[in-house]
């Protein structure tokens, strides 16, 4: 299986996981893990018992924690848990699914910064405007005055901060 997964009795304690958990924690062997508390295995120990928790009163809980690995390191993980129970209705254990976002959340951020790189050029740039001199349709870039704005082409405006806009997107989605 791609994604971990874990079973935990009802007061948290790991009963069963597979390889793929045992990967994305760091950890050789079952035995290393079973019996210990779920929370134990969190960044966020009180966040992770928050969900169980929540998963014990409401039955399912998605979302994403912050795994702590053997050797201590964290690593981002989505989170999907379910309360399981019997035919009767009775609950038996806690079954979830682990996946790791790591590169995800790394991309998301890179993206971000991204976007407030881009946001803030095109603002420099809509503070900027375009002269048109007399001789022809040469242009130049200047910083807007207070005052009356200068005799600006609509149009020329537009096709300006469209073209250098690409032009930085081109620029920093290389980046990536």
């Amino acid at each position: 299986a791609i994604n971990g997964i874990a079973i935990a009795d009802l007061d948290g304690r790991l009963t069963d996981v597979n390889e793929s958990f045992l990967r994305m924690w760091g950890y050789p062997a079952q035995e290393e893990v079973l019996g210990r508390a779920a929370t134990e295995l969190w960044c966020e120990p009180e966040a992770a018992a928050a969900v169980v928790r929540e998963l014990l009163a409401r039955g399912s809980w998605v979302g994403d924690l912050s795994a702590q690995r053997k050797d201590g390191s964290c690593f981002a993980a989505h989170v999907a848990a379910t309360l399981v129970t019997s035919e009767a209705g009775e609950p038996t254990c806690l079954l979830s699914s682990f996946a790791d976002i790591t590169e995800r959340k790394r991309a998301e951020e890179s993206l971000r910064r991204l976007n407030e790189q881009l946001s803030a050029t095109v603002a420099e740039l809509r503070r900027l405007t375009i002269r048109r001199t007399w001789r022809g349709v040469k242009t130049q870039m200047k910083p807007q005055v207070a005052g009356p704005a200068p005799m600006i082409d609509p149009l020329i405006t537009q096709m300006a901060v469209h073209r250098a806009v690409r032009s930085i997107r081109l620029t920093l989605l290389s980046r990536c």
